[in-house]
Protein backbone atom coordinates (compact mmCIF):
# COMPACT_ATOMS: atom_id res chain seq x y z
CA UNK A 1 0.00 0.00 0.00
CA UNK A 2 1.30 2.99 -0.82
CA UNK A 3 1.72 6.36 1.82
CA UNK A 4 -0.70 8.23 0.78
CA UNK A 5 -3.25 5.72 0.37
CA UNK A 6 -2.76 4.66 3.65
CA UNK A 7 -2.91 8.22 4.89
CA UNK A 8 -6.07 8.30 3.00
CA UNK A 9 -7.86 5.60 4.75
CA UNK A 10 -6.32 7.04 8.28
CA UNK A 11 -8.38 10.64 7.49
CA UNK A 12 -11.57 8.65 6.47
CA UNK A 13 -11.38 6.36 9.50
CA UNK A 14 -10.78 9.13 12.11
CA UNK A 15 -13.64 11.12 9.60
CA UNK A 16 -16.00 8.18 10.32
CA UNK A 17 -14.67 8.80 14.26
CA UNK A 18 -15.44 12.51 14.39
CA UNK A 19 -18.67 11.74 13.02
CA UNK A 20 -19.65 9.23 15.50
CA UNK A 21 -19.25 11.47 18.36
CA UNK A 22 -20.31 14.32 17.00
CA UNK A 23 -23.91 12.29 16.38
CA UNK A 24 -23.43 10.99 20.24
CA UNK A 25 -22.63 14.10 21.91
CA UNK A 26 -24.39 17.19 20.29
CA UNK A 27 -22.57 20.55 20.80
CA UNK A 28 -19.07 19.48 21.54
CA UNK A 29 -15.91 21.21 20.69
CA UNK A 30 -12.91 20.28 18.52
CA UNK A 31 -11.03 20.13 21.56
CA UNK A 32 -13.08 17.84 23.01
CA UNK A 33 -12.97 15.54 20.05
CA UNK A 34 -9.36 15.58 20.14
CA UNK A 35 -9.18 14.68 23.07
CA UNK A 36 -11.57 12.05 23.50
CA UNK A 37 -10.31 10.72 20.14
CA UNK A 38 -6.52 10.87 20.53
CA UNK A 39 -6.66 13.44 17.50
CA UNK A 40 -4.47 16.69 17.24
CA UNK A 41 -6.30 19.93 17.20
CA UNK A 42 -5.68 20.69 13.37
CA UNK A 43 -7.10 17.27 12.86
CA UNK A 44 -10.47 17.82 14.62
CA UNK A 45 -10.94 20.82 13.68
CA UNK A 46 -11.01 19.93 9.91
CA UNK A 47 -13.33 17.05 10.50
CA UNK A 48 -15.40 19.12 12.06
CA UNK A 49 -15.17 21.34 9.05
CA UNK A 50 -15.75 19.04 6.68
CA UNK A 51 -18.64 17.53 8.60
CA UNK A 52 -20.70 20.39 9.37
CA UNK A 53 -20.16 21.07 5.85
CA UNK A 54 -21.76 17.54 5.13
CA UNK A 55 -25.05 18.30 7.10
CA UNK A 56 -25.84 21.89 5.83
CA UNK A 57 -25.57 20.19 2.51
CA UNK A 58 -22.97 22.05 0.82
Amino acid sequence: MSEALGRYEAAARNLARVRDYMQRHLGCTAKELAHALDLSGDQARRAVRKIRSEWAGK
